[in-house]
């Protein structure tokens, strides 16, 4: 029977909330990735025991659901997504839901992407004002706006929500 194997991403999907070695710079905004799957066990599944062949469902489902959250935060931008967590609910006695949402961000570049970025902006000309860049994406990039306070992390009290 297919075992779960560890899915290689186009960026960094973490449950933390930073991203280990790297520094936020942006928050470009929530992301959600959702299935919907029969709670029927897949006909390829049903062979052997049942209880292995649910556990491959169930974990597909969730790879499948950090797929599209991933391709939503790609869309938007982002180098990163912080904060993954799941839910699961039933939408019908036989159809559930697994969704996965997490926070898109924007890292600091390392120190080798900001020298070849550097250089890249002095080997660049620029000149024409219709060259325009960004629109909405400079928008989404920039989101929160700068008059927002830091998102610096706060001390909690013992009794404090920490969802």
């Amino acid at each position: 029977m297919k075992q779960p194997t560890v899915v290689q991403r186009p960026l960094p999907v973490v449950t933390m909330e930073t991203v280990p070695g790297r520094e936020i710079s942006t928050v470009v905004g929530d992301v959600v990735g959702v299935v919907a799957r029969t709670r029927e066990l897949r006909p390829d599944l049903r062979g052997g025991n049942p209880i292995d062949g649910y556990v491959v469902m169930l974990t597909d489902s969730r790879q499948d659901a950090v797929a599209r959250m991933v391709d939503m935060a790609v869309a938007a931008g982002a180098d990163a997504v912080v904060g993954l967590k799941f839910d699961c609910s039933e939408i019908t006695q036989s159809l559930s839901e697994v969704a996965a949402y997490g926070t898109a961000v924007t890292l600091v570049p390392e120190q080798d992407e900001a020298a070849e970025a550097s250089a890249d902006e002095q080997g660049s000309t620029t000149g024409d004002s219709d060259d325009q860049v960004g629109g909405d994406e400079d928008t989404i990039r920039s989101w929160p706006p700068s008059s927002w306070p830091s998102p610096e992390p706060q001390s909690a009290g013992p009794d404090a929500d920490q969802r």
